[in-house]
């Protein structure tokens, strides 16, 4: 009997990896201590994040009832939100520091070619490129026609 793989990314059922894995040459050694590190990221964004939740509701909740002055509540979210970028930009420093010196060369060609996805999406909007691989199936004619649907007819 064939079994279907679990569809990955979720707790107990971990993200098909075999692309970033053979790019940079990732070992299992080192695919555990990233895992390790997520769940340790996790674990300590956690209380930080739920602290952030009540001050958004609250933030939002005095908005809407028309309090003039939300600076309070503005610059409390605005720190929960630097205090997050910091837990992540620590786990991030220690997951690429478990890397080799020709796997954070490899990690930072992938991380420029992050950079122009906005250019990589408006192109293949514009039919001037293919659309990446894998952004096929439902919505993939959105994707190519941009968000207001078929380009205009030629004006003659």
């Amino acid at each position: 009997m064939v079994q279907a793989q679990p569809r990955g990314g979720g707790p107990g059922h971990p993200a098909d990896l075999t692309a970033i894995k053979a790019y940079l040459n990732l070992t299992d050694a080192q695919v555990t201590t990233l895992y390790e590190l997520n769940k340790s990221q996790r674990d300590a964004s956690q209380s930080v994040m739920s602290d952030l939740r009540t001050k958004h509701q609250a933030l939002n909740t005095a908005m809407r009832s028309g309090t003039t002055d939300v600076s309070a509540l503005a610059q409390a979210v605005q720190a929960g939100e630097q205090k997050m970028q910091s837990i992540r930009q620590q786990y991030q420093a220690q997951a690429v520091s478990s890397l080799t010196a020709e796997q954070q060369a490899k990690l930072k060609v992938l991380s420029d070619a992050a950079a122009l996805m906005p250019n990589v999406h408006e192109a293949s909007m514009l039919n001037l490129i293919s659309p990446p691989a894998g952004a096929g199936g439902p919505g993939a004619m959105a994707f190519r026609r941009g968000p207001g649907g078929p380009p205009p007819a030629a004006v003659q």
